[in-house]
């Protein structure tokens, strides 16, 4: 335990502090101290990419675009009429990482906008960590996943999201994080 005499000596050295700064009293003894609140920080969007999306460029343009990405995350960023928003995102080509990414933003998040490519089809193990998270998470897919092989055509994923968007591009993360938004 600190001495008395150095807890006298910290009490004086705060009241000098105070009496030297601009005070709106002419007491400075009786100057509250008052703490700057932070800017208020609402909670960030997640969008997560499961596999291969970080070479989305390289994939059929048809199907994906042929932005890359990063250029993809950019363009959903500058979709944000709210611009004191944080969008995050965050890519794995791996069912374990995603998961403890998912656990990591369950209670963080405003909302999570998931894209688990071709997970979504047999992970269970996903769907059930969706489950789990306490945050509105929804599955986004930038192909008409029901207008290509028939593996794809049913989501094991989807079940557990609040919500699935299909076939719209990058735009799609963008219409997630509009309704995320206006939740």
């Amino acid at each position: 335990f600190p001495s008395h005499d150095r807890v006298i000596r910290e009490f004086r050295k705060g009241l000098r502090e105070i009496s030297t700064r601009r005070t709106l009293s002419p007491y400075p003894l009786y100057q509250p101290y008052i703490i700057p609140h932070p800017p208020l920080m609402l909670k960030p969007i997640l969008l997560l990419f499961g596999p291969n999306l970080n070479q989305i460029e390289k994939r059929d343009p048809a199907l994906y675009g042929g932005r890359s990405l990063q250029e993809i995350v950019t363009a959903v960023r500058e979709s944000v009429t709210a611009k004191d928003i944080s969008i995050e995102y965050r890519h794995s080509n791996s069912e374990g990482v995603l998961i403890d990414i998912l656990q990591e933003y369950s209670e963080s998040a405003l909302g999570i906008v998931f894209n688990p490519g071709a997970l979504s089809h047999y992970s269970y193990a996903l769907m059930d960590a969706i489950k789990d998270v306490r945050c509105p998470v929804i599955e986004v897919h930038f192909s008409n996943i029901h207008a290509r092989e028939p593996f794809r055509h049913h989501s094991v994923t989807a079940a557990a999201c609040s919500g699935v968007i299909a076939g719209f591009g990058w735009q799609g993360l963008a219409l997630a994080v509009s309704h995320i938004l206006s939740s």
